[in-house]
């Protein structure tokens, strides 16, 4: 799958090199795409401040999260594929739960962008530990 600044994501067929799906995914730049490790979502970033979550087989939306006032860089599924991060240009990192896209947390701390984001693959965590990046401009 893959995103960009047409606004659209496209679901390849590797072997052929075609389309198999073409979707206007958000109404501005598409700045991150993601995969859930257990197929069952795909999530997209963009400039328009919203995160959307996808079902791979039709590429039709399933939902719309809410909650970041600026640009969205990056998107992340955790390793169960039971919750998303998403970071971008309000300094924000946003962990929500999948599929239903409720907030978990939100994490402040940052003085710039948050240009990337993961979670911790540590055990006995109820929500796993993330790791966030930011870079401060001048």
């Amino acid at each position: 799958v893959s995103v960009g600044a047409d606004k659209m994501m496209i679901l390849w067929h590797l072997e052929k090199a075609d389309a198999i799906q073409k979707v206007k995914a958000h109404s501005s730049y598409v700045q991150d795409v993601a995969w859930a490790k257990d197929n069952s979502l795909i999530a997209t970033a963009s400039s328009d401040k919203t995160v959307k979550l996808w079902y791979p087989t039709t590429c039709m939306q399933r939902k719309v999260l809410l909650g970041h006032s600026n640009w969205v860089r990056f998107v992340r599924f955790s390793n169960d594929s039971k919750r998303l991060i998403s970071g971008g240009d309000d300094a924000v990192t946003m962990v929500w739960s999948c599929p239903d896209g409720q907030v978990i947390q939100r994490i402040g701390g940052h003085k710039a962008a948050v240009v990337c984001a993961t979670f911790a693959n540590l055990g006995g965590y109820p929500v796993p530990p993330v790791v966030t990046a930011s870079i401060l401009g001048k």
